[in-house]
């Protein structure tokens, strides 16, 4: 698992806490949709034509350019031709792990909220600091292939140190420039702020002055994601983000947004592949297609 390594660590057995990655793909053809996730992505871009697109703003990378992807919030990669070589390093951490991982003095899940709160999802970062990013990563993959107990504690070391390096090179009053595609970032705010609201494609469509026909196509070529889905996925990162907090399934489907048990009942096992109650008990901590392949993540 060289070049799509997957880290876990030996005290949760059967929950990951992180996972570190480091991906090549060569003129990938399938552009991703938008996703979410209920942990933070730290990404690094290296190299390839693709803009990233998170919530209502476009980013076009330069080698370098790190983001945040926090939880909750929609992003995804967007394919250019051609693509050529395709290269990332990125690594998911759970808050509860950055918390384990920080100091009173240094909290990284405080870093990381308050760029969130700042809307500062994107910087950029000089050559040295980049490569030194990666030759973290890479060390944390390679400990993790490693059988020896020492191995699996130095891959977790390795983590906590490439999260504390990325956590020191973020700089809310530095964000890289993003543009905003058409109207997107205007329909999208408002389905975040009214996602517990009734929203429906007419009332949508009659919010912003458009067709139901521009809204379902502007929206699909932005997101690869229709409207239905996207608010969907976002009321599903809702329900699992009070659940955590203590809120029962029923509770959390109400505080949610969704009009009965039944319809948040399907849409979080085919979103999540558990039940509401089994993801109360901890039985996951993250869905397990976000897991399993790099190509989940962005």
């Amino acid at each position: 698992m060289s070049n799509h390594p997957r880290d876990m660590t030996y005290d949760m057995a059967s929950d990951h806490v992180y996972e570190v990655y480091h991906a090549v793909t060569n003129n990938p053809s399938n552009m991703a949709g938008f996703h979410a996730h209920d942990y933070y992505e730290c990404y690094l871009y290296l190299s390839g034509n693709i803009d990233i697109a998170i919530e209502g703003r476009l980013y076009t990378p330069k080698p370098y350019d790190m983001f945040i992807f926090p939880p909750g919030v929609m992003h995804r990669w967007v394919a250019k031709a051609p693509v050529g070589r395709y290269e990332r390093v990125f690594f998911y951490i759970t808050r509860e792990c950055l918390e384990s991982m920080s100091t009173p003095e240094f909290s990284m899940l405080d870093i990381l909220d308050s760029a969130v709160e700042h809307y500062a999802y994107g910087f950029h970062v000089d050559v040295r600091a980049g490569t030194g990013l990666i030759a973290l990563a890479d060390e944390a993959i390679r400990y993790s292939n490693l059988t020896e107990p020492a191995d699996r504690l130095l891959a977790r070391c390795m983590v906590n140190m490439l999260a504390v390096a990325f956590c020191r090179l973020v700089n809310p009053g530095a964000e890289e420039s993003f543009s905003i595609p058409g109207r997107m970032r205007e329909i999208i705010t408002y389905i975040n702020d009214h996602i517990t609201e009734p929203l429906t494609l007419d009332g949508l469509a009659e919010h912003f002055f458009v067709s139901k026909y521009y809204l379902l196509h502007a929206f699909k070529e932005y997101a690869n994601l229709s409207v239905y889905q996207y608010i969907l996925s976002k009321r599903i990162m809702l329900a699992q983000r009070l659940m955590r907090d203590g809120a029962t399934p029923g509770a959390a489907a109400r505080a949610s947004g969704f009009g009965d048990y039944a319809g948040f009942y399907r849409a979080f096992v085919k979103q999540t592949g558990v039940t509401p109650q089994a993801f109360c008990n901890g039985g996951v901590n993250q869905p397990e297609t976000k897991r399993e392949s790099p190509s989940s993540g962005s």
